[in-house]
């Protein structure tokens, strides 16, 4: 049985023949090495702004083929194309299936090329392969009486009476020799197939590009690529949502939501889509915007809140709007005084609304005040736009605690038709901070499906005193450079603002120094730098090495949300620092 990208066939996809050679491929006999990617995107056509292979077809000892599938009827009429469905409605295009499959495969060969360009890397061996292309045209039978095209490239009706692995050796062999006999200087009737190992290498490049990139310096480069590996789940979740226009996705902390929101937002502005990416938080909105940056024209990246007030300060009601959040509390502010004005300032300038609103973070942004706002900046509003919310049921709302993200859930549901899906593997932590993550919040079972990644224990540093963690702080920072570590793969996490910290002083640190990233600093500005940052201004990034400081208790709610998200930032290490007065509790918490 062939490696199916995805697993599954989606049941909102409507191409029927899509679907038989589907299975055709799943299924074929001695196809246990193949991987077959079904609807590959390529953002990168050579004349279209995207495009997209029916089928990759990726077989060890033969080749890559690229397969256009047209089901149903196929006719050429005055150079014109027209294909009939089952119903008898009937399209047009001036570009044939042949010239579709041949210009996808060269799109594809070309994306490559231009990746793989040293001669000394192994995978630059990927660009003298034999790449192919073929018609499926399951529904017909293929005449062509001219001899216009080579019909050893076509699998029609009549071959659905063999297995579809003997179309694809007959593909081969045509390739080949087709190849060998240009007496190519790059081909190589034996080097040119692929090895298994080409194959695992085309599929990670071919699927993986939602997935991060973490900084491989650091001395945990085995369990990183671990790690990297583990996205899968996230990939074929992506590619299963492209016929939904409207996706309520779900996950804990670590299930790649944020990486998914990414590239989600980046495939559609590759469709020439205009996108807006709202999140919450300031630093994650300034990662958002560095990774989206490629695509600016099309992606507008936002936290919520600055998006709305740049909104009302270009408005008439700009002198209200300060005078009003001048007299009011936090919470008058941002559920009367933002909303009200918002609304308002929509109206007035008349904006035309986004083609697709992509909300991550969204268990802090949903509540009954801002639907509205939503509504106006997506065509169609939230009962028929073009909508992917993005959120966390467990402890992240730490900026709303008056309606829960289920609540509001079903509310959207009051309104609209929409998809819903659930993240479950944890694909950031090790399997030993995952473990440790619900042990100490107190989950009856985990949010996630751990990691099969084992990494180093979290480890606990227990203080008298809190103004003893900036001498721990340090110990371990020592520790962390003698193993090669850099400065800027640790982020050191406190519940308080850093002048409220335990170590504001900074006494103990020797020639260290912490630099607040909530005001901007970060190690890079500074030698010996360490990286600090509040646990609510951090939520939705992470990093290497996670110390966790300044918590006092773990029995209460809110305290257990701070320790969730701040625990479930670390990839590979996490120390976490607390009073000797919680080491039999905690120990307690870990047994259990």
């Amino acid at each position: 049985m062939a490696y199916m990208i995805p697993m599954d066939f989606s049941k909102n996809a409507s191409s029927s023949g899509e679907r038989f050679i589907f299975e055709q491929l799943r299924d074929a006999p001695d196809s246990d090495k193949w991987v077959c990617l079904h609807s590959l995107e390529l953002s990168r056509h050579t004349y279209k702004v995207c495009s997209e292979i029916d089928f990759v077809v990726m077989v060890p000892g033969e080749g890559v083929f690229c397969l256009e599938v047209k089901s149903g009827g196929v006719y050429r009429i005055n150079g014109e194309w027209l294909y009939e469905d089952w119903h008898g409605n009937v399209r047009t295009n001036s570009e044939g299936p042949f010239d579709q499959s041949q210009n996808a495969m060269f799109s594809l060969l070309d994306r490559i090329q231009k990746t793989f360009t040293d001669r000394l890397d192994p995978e630059f061996r990927l660009n003298n392969l034999i790449y192919g292309w073929g018609v499926v045209l399951p529904d017909v039978e293929f005449k062509d009486t001219e001899r216009e095209f080579e019909s050893w490239r076509v699998y029609d009706v009549k071959s659905r009476q063999h297995p579809i692995n003997q179309y694809i050796k007959r593909l081969s062999r045509h390739c080949h020799q087709k190849t060998g006999n240009l007496h190519t200087a790059w081909y190589n009737e034996k080097e040119s197939r692929p090895t298994p190992t080409d194959v695992k290498r085309l599929r990670k490049f071919l699927r993986g590009d939602l997935v991060l990139p973490i900084n491989k310096s650091i001395h945990f480069t085995e369990l990183h690529e671990d790690i990297i590996r583990l996205t899968e789940e996230q990939t074929d979740l992506l590619e299963n949502l492209r016929d939904n226009p409207r996706i309520f996705i779900t996950g804990a902390a670590g299930t790649g939501k944020t990486v998914l929101a990414v590239e989600f937002a980046k495939r559609e502005a590759a469709k020439g889509k205009r996108v807006l990416f709202l999140c919450y938080n300031k630093l994650l909105c300034q990662r958002l915007k560095a990774q989206l940056s490629e695509h600016e024209n099309r992606i507008t990246a936002e936290t919520f809140h600055n998006y709305v007030a740049e909104l009302i300060l270009r408005s008439s009601l700009k002198d209200t709007f300060i005078a009003e959040n001048i007299k009011v509390d936090d919470d008058t502010r941002f559920t009367k005084v933002f909303p009200s004005n918002a609304l308002r300032a929509l109206k007035e300038e008349n904006e035309k609304p986004f083609d697709v609103l992509v909300l991550d973070e969204c268990q802090d942004l949903l509540m009954p005040e801002y639907l509205p706002i939503l509504d106006k900046l997506v065509a169609g509003g939230v009962e028929d736009g073009h909508w992917v919310f993005f959120g966390d049921t467990h402890f992240q709302n730490l900026f709303n605690n008056k309606v829960t993200l289920e609540q509001m859930i079903a509310e959207i549901e009051n309104r609209s038709i929409f998809a819903k899906f659930r993240l479950h593997k944890n694909c950031r932590n090790t399997m030993n901070i995952g473990k440790d993550i619900y042990r100490i919040v107190g989950f009856e079972k985990p949010p996630f499906r751990e990691s099969t990644v084992p990494g180093p224990p979290v480890e606990y540093r227990y203080y008298q005193d809190p103004s003893e963690q900036t001498n721990i702080i340090a110990g371990i920072v020592r520790e962390l450079d003698t193993e090669g570590i850099k400065r800027d793969d640790i982020t050191v996490l406190s519940k308080y603002k850093f002048e409220n910290s335990s170590f504001a002083d900074q006494k103990g640190l020797g020639k260290s120094k912490f630099c607040d990233m909530t005001a901007g600093s970060t190690c890079r500005d500074q030698k010996n730098g360490i990286n600090f940052c509040t646990i609510q201004a951090f939520k939705g990034l992470e990093n290497s090495v996670i110390i966790v400081t300044d918590i006092s208790e773990i029995d209460k709610d809110h305290t257990k949300s701070l320790i969730y998200v701040a625990m479930s930032r670390a990839i590979i290490k996490l120390f976490v620092l607390l009073p000797i007065t919680l080491k039999q509790k905690v120990e307690m918490a870990l047994n259990s």
